[in-house]
């Protein structure tokens, strides 16, 4: 694939991020925002797994420079993103750093919090499926027979059923497998559990409330006439839950070693005081 098709793809597939969902005469706010307030939040996650120091420093001159590196794309015409104007800019940075501050403020909570391990566990299962149905609905542009099931840039039914849908199946997950002492038995029937439960929902939406998909039209069923839509829709749908489990558990990791990051630095601290202490004694 040649450079120009990559950046054609890459434009097309992100038109609906564009998509405003307020502004004033200080403020812009559109889908992008919300990818800014995820990096704001996750990036000092992943720096902090990664052994770098200055985690929060380091995430606001990301935010900022991504910013930068944007104007500079744009510049020399490679056509990925749309101009913005600068309280664009200043929105997305501000933006950002909210989710920084989220970050911190939570992650202080959870830590100090003696329902630590509860929140600590579940925290990643709905950030796991806001992230994949934000993505996949956003991607694959959902449009229904009934108006009110329509929104721009990001279809909020179609978005609310997969948060929900991911969210148990992750918590599902996590809850029944410790249950099970032969894993090769839990899969099989987890999975069998997971395309039971799809198509019932699928035969109820399309078969009794008359619900359907009618934004591309080169939709098939995927078995029994059910699940009509591409085939990158069937595929999804297949592998939905192992993509659920795979990253919640990448989420899970990373969120559990970020928060023994606070007992590090807090440990580090209190060896700063006794040392002080120790000194002037």
């Amino acid at each position: 694939m040649e450079l120009a098709e990559i950046l054609k793809f890459i434009r097309v597939n992100t038109e609906w991020l564009y998509t405003v969902l307020y502004q004033n005469k200080y403020f812009f706010f559109d889908y992008w925002s919300l990818v800014h307030f995820f990096s704001g939040f996750f990036i000092p996650v992943i720096l902090s797994n990664l052994r770098i120091r200055r985690i929060y420093l380091i995430t606001f001159l990301l935010l900022v420079l991504y910013e930068v590196v944007e104007i500079y794309l744009i510049y020399i015409a490679f056509n990925i993103f749309k101009p913005e104007t600068i309280k664009d800019q200043i929105t997305d940075i501000l933006v950002g750093l909210s989710g920084l501050f989220l970050n911190f403020r939570l992650g202080k909570y959870i830590f100090n919090s003696r329902n630590e391990i509860k929140y600590s566990s579940y925290f990643p299962a709905i950030v796991t499926s806001l992230t994949i149905s934000f993505f996949w609905v956003g991607f694959y542009q959902y449009r229904y027979n009934y108006d009110f099931l329509n929104s721009s840039g990001l279809n909020f039914w179609a978005f609310g059923c997969w948060s929900v849908s991911i969210l148990i199946i992750c918590i599902s997950f996590s809850h029944f497998k410790d249950k099970f002492s032969n894993k090769l038995k839990f899969y099989p029937i987890f999975y069998l559990f997971y395309l039971t439960s799809l198509l019932t929902v699928e035969f109820v939406g399309y078969k009794i409330l008359g619900i359907k998909e009618i934004a591309h039209i080169n939709s098939d069923s995927l078995i029994f006439n059910l699940i009509h839509g591409t085939t990158t829709l069937h595929i999804y749908y297949l592998l939905a839950p192992f993509i659920a489990i795979l990253i919640n558990k990448i989420i899970f990791t990373l969120w559990q070693n970020y928060l023994t990051s606070f007992e590090l630095n807090e440990i580090k601290l209190k060896n700063k005081i006794l040392r002080t202490v120790s000194i002037s004694d």
